[in-house]
């Protein structure tokens, strides 16, 4: 069940990207137009453009972050097998709590400072905006901590027994063995 909430969920996010980037797209394109037929421009249409590629930005990272589609180097996690790989991995998620803390930490002063700030065209609180930020560190939080669990999940059911590479390299051989035999 968690499987298929966390596809619609998903799927949500990813349709409401798409519109979000439709109405920037629309936006931007009338504001060329007026720009170059009449000389004239709409300021609310330039500034809503702007607040919704940073929402669109946010809302991408966090679901990149959720499907693990985040760039990852794992050449040495890779090589390692049992208490080792487990040590390296709870320190990057222990990097990555740490770095969350210090976005949460700032996102939160910063939201403080510019919560009821109007935006100079749109009058929309500027806390609308900075406040994406803050919901970003709750949701990579989330996600971080269920990963933490996973670490310790796999760990138990002895995934860690063989390095990736030593799988990589036994599945590799199968292949060949299986083509030969055929």
């Amino acid at each position: 069940m968690q499987k298929k909430e966390n596809k619609v969920l998903s799927t949500i996010g990813e349709i409401f990207i798409v519109i979000v980037l439709g109405a920037m797209v629309l936006m931007v394109f009338v504001n060329a137009v007026a720009r170059y037929a009449f000389t004239t421009n709409f300021p609310v249409f330039e500034e809503l453009s702007r607040y919704l590629f940073v929402w669109v930005a946010f809302l991408g990272a966090m679901l990149a972050y959720k499907e693990g589609k985040h760039v990852g180097i794992d050449m040495l996690v890779g090589r390692l097998h049992g208490v080792p790989k487990l040590v390296i991995k709870l320190v990057c998620q222990l990097a990555i709590f740490v770095c969350l803390a210090i976005i949460g930490l700032g996102s939160y002063h910063y939201f403080a400072l510019t919560a009821s700030d109007p935006s100079p065209s749109a009058g929309i609180p500027f806390g609308m905006i900075s406040g994406m930020a803050i919901l970003l560190t709750i949701y990579m939080l989330i996600i971080s901590v269920q990963d933490t669990f996973s670490v310790f999940k796999a760990f138990k059911a002895g995934e860690y027994d063989i390095s990736d590479h030593e799988k990589e390299k036994l599945a590799e051989k199968q292949l060949v063995e299986e083509r030969g035999e055929e």
